[in-house]
């Protein structure tokens, strides 16, 4: 299902679209800067991860067999990771999987901003704004799942708007 406005056509958007590698980098880049700031819940999921990679289970104690993770599938993600990389690594890793996860939320919105409104600008006036947002940037720096969460919340989003759950 088509946006209420003019579709993109294909010289505007084959033009604007050469901007989503840079758009995508710039997200990815701004999660850079200000480093590792791990809140609190971080460290239960790294934990968590570091268990389960450890052979002790899906355990925040050994002894204890309670689940006290919030977010089971990120602590997944985590474990091959962890497994191979080590303690050490396993915060940077997490930052990555949602630096990335904001690269290509900043693109996604762009990407749908333009298709729903026949203009690439305000596209990537959107994804630009969403790249450079400091609560974006503060919750991925934090070590959670929050980013890959979002681009999930978007991808669902933008499947309904196109009639994918009619």
């Amino acid at each position: 299902m088509r946006g209420p406005l003019l579709p993109v056509g294909r010289s505007a958007g084959s033009r604007t679209s050469l901007w989503f590698p840079a758009l995508a980098l710039l997200a990815f880049a701004v999660r850079q800067i200000p480093g590792p700031r791990l809140v609190d819940d971080a460290y239960i999921t790294l934990r968590y991860a570091l268990n389960i990679a450890s052979g002790l289970g899906f355990v925040y104690n050994p002894a204890e067999r309670v689940l006290g993770t919030t977010t089971p599938l990120f602590t997944l993600l985590l474990v091959p990771w962890a497994s191979w990389a080590g303690r050490e690594a396993l915060p940077a890793f997490a930052i990555l999987i949602n630096a990335a996860a904001d690269a290509a939320t900043a693109v996604l919105l762009a990407k749908w901003v333009m298709e729903d409104t026949g203009s690439g600008w305000w596209g990537l006036l959107l994804g630009t704004l969403w790249a450079l947002s400091p609560a974006s940037v503060t919750f991925t720096v934090g070590g959670m799942e929050t980013g890959l969460c979002i681009l999930l919340l978007v991808l669902l989003a933008r499947a309904y708007r196109r009639g994918h759950f009619a």
